[in-house]
C-alpha cells in the first residue's frame, strides 16, 4: 500500500498509551487530527472523564468466549452465559466495568425485583453468581483492581424458581 493511513500514540499523564489509527493518509491533515485527539482527551482527563472506558459488555463478550473454551459441563454454562445475558447485560452494559461498584449493583437488583412476575431469591443468587464470577474474570484480566461487593437479596414472600427466560418468552 502506497498511502498508508498514519496512526497516532498518546500518552497522558495517569493514563494508559492510547494508540489509534487517523484514518487518514495526508501527513499535515494527520498531524492535525492527533493534536485535536490530544486536546480532546487532554480536556476528558482535566473533567474526570474516564479516557480509555472497560465496558461491561466487552469484558461480557471475552468472559463468554472464557466459559466455551474453558469445556465445563456445557448444558451448566449455557445456562449461565444464557442466564447473564438475559438480566445481567441490559441493565449494566454500557456501564464501565471499573465504575461499577456496590450502588450501580444495589441499582440492578432493585430493577429486578420490580420485574414482573418477580424473579425468584433463587434467580437473584444466580445473577449475584454472575456477577462475581465475570468481576473475578476481569480482575484477573487486570481490568479492575477489587472485586465490588455485592449485596445480600432479601425478597418479600417466595416466588417460584423459573427457567431464564426472556420476559417475551414467559407472556
Amino acid at each position: 500500500d502506497d498511502n498508508p493511513k498514519y496512526q497516532v500514540k498518546i500518552k497522558l499523564p495517569n493514563s494508559r498509551r492510547i494508540r489509534k489509527s487517523t484514518g487518514i493518509t495526508n501527513h499535515r491533515d494527520a498531524i492535525r487530527f492527533a493534536e485535536d485527539l490530544y486536546y480532546d482527551l487532554k480536556a476528558k482527563q482535566r473533567n474526570g472523564e474516564e479516557i480509555n472506558p472497560v465496558k461491561f459488555s466487552k469484558v461480557f463478550k471475552e468472559w463468554v468466549r472464557y466459559r466455551e473454551m474453558r469445556g465445563q459441563d456445557s448444558s451448566y454454562t449455557a445456562e449461565d452465559i444464557r442466564g447473564a445475558e438475559i438480566h445481567l447485560l441490559p441493565s449494566l452494559k454500557d456501564k464501565d466495568i471499573r465504575k461499577i461498584g456496590f450502588d450501580e449493583i444495589i441499582e440492578h437488583f432493585e430493577k429486578r425485583q420490580k420485574e414482573i412476575p418477580a424473579p425468584a431469591v433463587s434467580t437473584l443468587n444466580k445473577d449475584k453468581r454472575w456477577l462475581r464470577h465475570l468481576f473475578l474474570f476481569a480482575r484477573n484480566k487486570n481490568l479492575i483492581d477489587t472485586i465490588p461487593e455485592v449485596p445480600a437479596i432479601r425478597v418479600k414472600g417466595r416466588p417460584v424458581s423459573r427457567p431464564n427466560f426472556t420476559r417475551d418468552e414467559y407472556h
